[in-house]
């Protein structure tokens, strides 16, 4: 999925231009038209690969641009904006070296969408684990096992039978909960690290 965010047409119409156009060097461009549709090839995927999540996602630039309003309004300063991206640019590159890029033929491609899949370090620097690179519009994760993703056979929910069962952490340990929360609600206990379906 491709987001651009612009207030301008105009502006619109300049991105698209420079992301299809193909460089004289690599010969590789980052999207292709498929009849009226924007596809992205497999070097806009590395490269999503290769960004943080704050970077791909269109509500950053939304925020950036609330910023600058603010700075012309006098509501912040130039130079605290400056100071908070100077710190995500760190972040970023901190990011950027614990990323693992995969070849084609190392990709894990997504059993819930069919995209690829992405390794990514825990925000509590606990671990790894493996999201899809077509976030949002799939929300499918992995946890990660030896450097790959733990790709099992969904567990059906028990309760809606719409979702399926995810393992995660609680306050007490190990429990299993569905992906279809907050709607539906069910939650079962780890035994063995599987869901004890009896209870």
């Amino acid at each position: 999925m491709i987001y651009l965010y612009s207030s301008s047409k105009a502006t619109r119409a300049t991105i698209i231009d420079e992301l299809t156009k193909v460089d004289k060097t690599s010969k590789q461009s980052f999207l292709k038209f498929d009849k009226k549709f924007l596809i992205p090839t497999e070097t806009a995927e590395m490269m999503v690969e290769i960004l943080p999540d704050e970077v791909t996602y269109p509500d950053t630039t939304a925020i950036w641009e609330e910023s600058l309003e603010n700075i012309v309004q006098d509501k912040i300063s130039f130079t605290s904006f400056l100071e908070k991206q100077k710190i995500f640019l760190q972040d970023a590159i901190a990011a950027a070296k614990e990323t693992k890029i995969t070849t084609p033929k190392d990709r894990v491609i997504c059993p819930a969408c069919g995209s690829v899949l992405i390794r990514r370090k825990s925000s509590k620097g606990s671990g790894y684990w493996w999201g899809c690179s077509n976030y949002p519009n799939c929300k499918a994760m992995y946890p990660d096992k030896n450097g790959k993703p733990d790709i099992t056979p969904p567990i059906s929910c028990p309760g809606c039978k719409k979702g399926n069962l995810r393992k995660r952490k609680g306050s007490k340990g190990d429990f299993w909960g569905c992906s279809n929360y907050p709607n539906c609600k069910a939650t079962y206990p780890d035994k063995k690290g599987k869901p004890d379906l009896k209870v």
